[in-house]
C-alpha cells in the first residue's frame, strides 16, 4: 500500500516537472520569437538550467546578460592572453591598443552586470542604456585598432565579438518587450 502511495506521488511530481519544463519552452520560444536572432536566442535559453526555470521574460533576458558577461570575460582572457604574446611584446602600439580594448572590456563587463540590476529594478531605460555601453566598447576597440593601423584587427577577436554582438541584439530585444 504505502509503495502505491509512493509511486503515485512520484509520478505526480515527475509530471509537474515535465509540465513545467514544457511551459518554460513555450515562454523561450514565445520570448525568443520577438528577437533579431531567433534561433541564437532559443538555443542558448534552452541550454541554460536557469532559463527553463525562468517565469518570464524579465528573467530570460537576465540570464541572457549572464551569457553576455561570459562572451565579454572570455574576449577579455583572449586580450589578456594576447598581450603576453612575443609579437604583441616587441610593439608598443599594438600593446597599447590591447590593453585600451582590455580597458573597453573590462568597462562592457561591468555594464552588462549593472544592466542586470536595472532589469531586477523594471528599469527598462536604463538597462537600454547599459546594453547600448556594451555595443560602444567594442565599436571603441575596433576603431583603436583601425586608428593606430598597427595590424588588421584579429580574425578571433571578430568571431568572439559577432556572438557578443549577438547576444546584446537579443537581450536588448528583450528588455525592449518588458516597458
Amino acid at each position: 500500500m504505502a509503495s502505491n502511495l509512493f509511486a503515485s506521488l512520484l509520478l505526480i511530481v515527475l509530471l509537474s516537472v515535465a509540465i513545467s519544463i514544457n511551459a518554460n519552452k513555450a515562454l523561450i520560444n514565445k520570448t525568443c520569437m520577438k528577437t533579431h536572432f531567433y534561433k541564437l536566442c532559443v538555443k542558448t535559453l534552452e541550454s541554460d538550467p536557469l532559463s527553463v526555470k525562468a517565469s518570464d521574460a524579465r528573467g530570460l533576458a537576465v540570464n541572457m546578460v549572464h551569457f553576455g558577461v561570459a562572451r565579454a570575460s572570455g574576449i577579455l582572457n583572449f586580450l589578456n592572453y594576447t598581450l603576453r604574446s612575443p609579437e604583441v611584446a616587441k610593439n608598443v602600439t599594438l600593446q597599447n591598443t590591447c590593453k585600451y580594448c582590455a580597458g573597453k572590456y573590462v568597462t562592457a563587463i561591468r555594464s552588462l552586470r549593472s544592466s542586470n540590476q536595472e532589469i531586477d529594478k523594471k528599469n527598462v531605460p536604463g538597462a537600454q542604456k547599459l546594453l547600448g555601453k556594451v555595443m560602444k566598447s567594442m565599436e571603441a576597440c575596433r576603431h583603436k585598432f583601425n586608428v593606430n593601423h598597427v595590424t588588421a584587427y584579429p580574425v578571433e577577436l571578430v568571431h568572439k565579438e559577432k556572438k557578443l554582438t549577438r547576444i546584446v541584439a537579443v537581450t536588448r530585444s528583450i528588455v525592449a518587450k518588458l516597458a
